[in-house]
């Protein structure tokens, strides 16, 4: 690698966007070749489910992205489909942002592949992705139009709500990145990739942690359907069509739902009413487990990316939870304690910089992985990036989202700096490094900028 191919500094900008992603990577050249650019830029994720309160606008964070990438966009990485991820990727005023930049490289999870049956043979997908990608598709329309029904619904209205937010299809944006790929380069990654930015930014090494295939790891098959969720047990086009329309689908079986337990017909006058409104209430009820468990699975489909840059790392969870993650710390830890890559071990237990799975919630950042931090000392402390907002996700304790278990565990370990606690003046902050040496990342705050 020449002195015009190796970045010298490194800067991480995460957007207050509210509760969602939007991270933009840029690498720094000293000595870059004449006529080429002294950075190159890297955005992880566009979109939001819930504005910070009185913060900025997608539209308004896609003018200051134009601003930070004059030579255009060199890589755009969607981590995965939800609407807090990709979202503004879609809207007409806030695609027009990435339209002007261009981007070279678009970058999506296997999952996402336009057609199974044409996927690039280098994927290596055997049947049962292949088919998994098939039930996706068909789901996403399916689910549309079950959320478009029970959002009139007063007993499923707010479970409706929730999930149609969260725009399970997210048609207009997953269109946009496939016209951009179209235009540039398209590459969808799985689990033991290796990136190659060779030509897009140099001295960039990206190892790919996630999403694994079915092929590689059927067990996220097998916790799905033994979860209560059972997404991929129950949930078929022509299962969803069953429930909408009244009927119990052919593949239910006893059970599919035993968490709920027992339920036991009250006597007296009303009986006989109690239960055929029982019965009338079962179908939408397995309607909306079959797509509230599929909104969860997109979790899993999550790219995790662990990018060098000269002496410095940074680990991109996206939205990855557990399942998504066991591929990987097995093959690091290895599987009750025998076995494992030493070396990939190494590298997860010494990364500079972690951006928070899936905005802080319980089952992102797994213990084994958090376990590999807890030695490190207060001489190598490791930073955490949240990018998140208090109250989306606050219904009951366990699914309060950031935890507060988990930040606590965090700030042991290192600093944590969170979106959620800028000032509504203050769209971002930056943490910034050289490449090299002892010095490790600093923390900047963007200008103020107008309330």
């Amino acid at each position: 690698m020449t002195a015009a191919d190796t970045p010298t500094s490194v800067r991480l900008r995460a957007y207050n966007v509210g509760f969602g992603d939007c991270l933009l990577l840029t690498t720094t050249y000293a000595k870059a070749a004449k006529g080429s650019p002294s950075e190159r830029h890297m955005l992880i994720d566009y979109g939001t489910r819930e504005a910070a309160d009185g913060g900025p606008t997608l539209d308004a964070i896609g003018a200051r992205i134009v601003d930070a990438c004059p030579g255009g966009l060199d890589v755009l990485v969607a981590t995965h489909r939800h609407s807090d991820h990709i979202s503004g990727f879609g809207f007409t005023a806030t695609r027009a942002h990435i339209d002007a930049l261009a981007p070279k490289l678009v970058v999506r999870p296997w999952t996402d592949v336009p057609n199974e049956t044409t996927a690039d043979p280098a994927l290596g997908l055997g049947p049962n992705s292949t088919d998994f990608i098939a039930l996706l598709r068909g789901l996403e329309d399916e689910t549309s139009r079950v959320t478009e029904r029970f959002s009139l619904s007063s007993g499923f209205a707010k479970r409706a709500k929730e999930l149609a937010a969260m725009s399970i299809k997210n048609a207009n944006a997953v269109a946009a990145l496939e016209d951009w790929a179209t235009a540039g380069t398209a590459k969808w990654l799985k689990a033991e990739d290796q990136l190659d930015l060779t030509d897009f930014m140099p001295g960039v090494t990206v190892r790919v942690l996630g999403p694994p295939t079915l092929e590689t790891v059927p067990n996220l098959q097998h916790y799905a359907s033994s979860s209560g969720e059972y997404w991929l047990r129950l949930a078929t086009a022509d299962d969803l069509g069953a429930l909408v329309n009244g009927a119990a689908p052919a593949a239910a079986s006893s059970d599919s739902n035993s968490d709920s337990g027992s339920v036991t017909e009250p006597g007296g006058v009303g009986a006989g009413s109690w239960l055929l409104e029982e019965l009338a209430k079962e179908g939408p009820r397995q309607v909306m487990d079959i797509v509230g468990g599929f909104d969860e699975v997109l979790n899993n489909t999550s790219l995790i990316l662990l990018v060098t840059i000269g002496e410095r790392s940074i680990l991109l969870a996206g939205d990855a939870q557990l399942e998504n993650w066991s591929y990987t710390l097995d093959q690091a830890l290895g599987v009750d304690g025998t076995g494992g890559d030493q070396e990939l071990a190494d590298q997860l237990a010494n990364i500079d910089v972690y951006k928070v799975g899936h905005h802080g919630s319980r089952n992102a950042t797994p213990k084994r992985l958090y376990g590999l931090w807890t030695s490190r000392g207060k001489k190598r402390p490791l930073i955490s990036v949240l990018t998140t907002k208090q109250g989306v996700y606050d219904e009951t304790t366990e699914g309060l989202v950031p935890k507060p278990e988990l930040l606590a565990g965090l700030r042991d370990v290192g600093p944590l700096h969170s979106t959620d606690e800028l000032p509504t003046t203050i769209w971002w902050f930056d943490l910034v490094a050289s490449t090299a040496g002892k010095k490790g990342f600093v923390r900047h705050d963007g200008p103020t900028m107008p309330a």
